[in-house]
């Protein structure tokens, strides 16, 4: 019975079941501290990183899901095995032994009180009948043989159901056993689930709080956008206006180059004018120097 409840239970053993449950463990929590690192070491996270994020917090609420779950069908088969052990006890309880009457030795012995009665009405009487009693003298000794066969035999089928009723309390007590362990790997499995949650729930609140830094983060990023656009706006609004400048001040530049060259052809006239004269002016004055 035993290795049926073990059968019963998968198989599973309490040190087998400690070592995959301290592996998976630690796995999970390598796999955590690893996730809460690169969250504290990132600043900015991108969307491929959110999205495998996002992979990772459900496959690990499924693995927290199929672990209640396996939870949850091992307190099913616990209430089983106690269903399973309140019948093995209501059925392990001996009968009460009741007094075993059989029609040979009670007859044997109503017919020894009759015939003992017979015999002190025949003394009583006085009539001895000495082949009548010894037939009775047989019949009772054979009626007493049988009864001690019969006793025998009640014995043998008293110790026997003993025996079953020790096998009985052995197989309960190896049930109590299981029910122990059982209880023991369920206790584990729920230490695990709760640190699961708990871990859960502190990344949780760490992508809480970096989804919160990234909105953040987004509306700076729009806020520099629409800046961005209006200085753009200004600038080529500067920009046309510098280009009409520039086309203004190139107009200017070439009016005033031409009137510049107009002002030098004036200039060179009135000195060849003015060179002229004073040449007239030499002439003249060289010419009445000569008269005189």
């Amino acid at each position: 019975m035993y290795r049926r409840i073990m059968g019963f239970f998968g198989g599973v053993t309490a040190e087998s079941s400690e070592d995959s449950n301290q592996k998976l463990t630690v796995g999970r929590n390598e796999e955590v501290g690893e996730l809460a690192e690169t969250l504290d070491k990132t600043d900015c996270v991108s969307a491929r990183e959110q999205k495998t994020l996002r992979d990772r917090i459900i496959s690990l609420e499924q693995e927290l899901k199929v672990r209640t779950e396996e939870c949850e069908n091992y307190k099913n088969r616990l209430e089983l095995a106690e269903k399973k052990l309140r019948i093995l006890q209501t059925t392990a309880v001996p009968p009460p032994t009741s007094k075993v009457s059989t029609g040979v030795g009670d007859g044997a012995v109503d017919a020894s009180k009759e015939n003992t009665n017979e015999n002190e009405l025949s003394l009583n009487t006085g009539i001895p009948n000495m082949e009548k009693l010894t037939d009775e003298n047989n019949e009772l000794r054979v009626a007493l043989t049988k009864a001690g066969e019969l006793l025998k035999d009640k014995t043998d089928l008293c110790d026997n159901q003993e025996k079953k009723n020790n096998a009985l309390t052995s197989q309960i007590e190896s049930l109590k056993e299981v029910v122990a362990i059982t209880k023991d790997l369920l206790n584990i499995r729920n230490m695990e689930v709760q640190h699961l949650q708990n871990d859960v729930e502190l990344m949780e609140g760490k992508i809480s709080d970096e989804r919160q830094r990234h909105n953040l983060m987004i509306t700076q990023m729009d806020e520099a956008v629409k800046l961005n656009s209006d200085l753009k706006a200004e600038y080529e609004n500067q920009l046309g206006i510098f280009q009409e400048l520039k086309i203004k001040y190139e107009e200017k530049v070439k009016l005033l180059t031409k009137e510049n060259e107009k002002l030098e052809e004036e200039v060179s006239l009135s000195k060849t004018v003015q060179n002229n004269q004073e040449l007239t002016t030499n002439n003249s004055v060289i010419e009445e120097t000569g008269t005189q």
